[in-house]
């Protein structure tokens, strides 16, 4: 999270809690990349790399099951 030494940590930081809520409510690692794509496309301003965002997501979603198991939380 933003330490107030970088501006543009606070961009970046306003991204989190969405794909967070998409994790915790058991979402997909595909439906968590299409989210990750959009953020960077719509947000940021970058061309898409979906084979890194599914990447990415599939860490996430390892994650959550690593701390929360394999239950959806709401």
């Amino acid at each position: 999270m933003n330490d107030g030494d970088n501006e543009w940590d606070d961009e970046y930081d306003s991204y989190v809690p969405h794909i967070f809520r998409l994790a915790l409510e058991g979402n997909d690692a595909i439906r968590i990349a299409c989210s990750l794509t959009s953020v960077v496309e719509q947000n940021i301003g970058l061309g898409p790399n979906k084979e890194s965002d599914l990447k990415v997501a599939k860490l996430i979603v390892q994650a959550r099951r690593k701390s929360l198991g394999n239950a959806m939380q709401l």
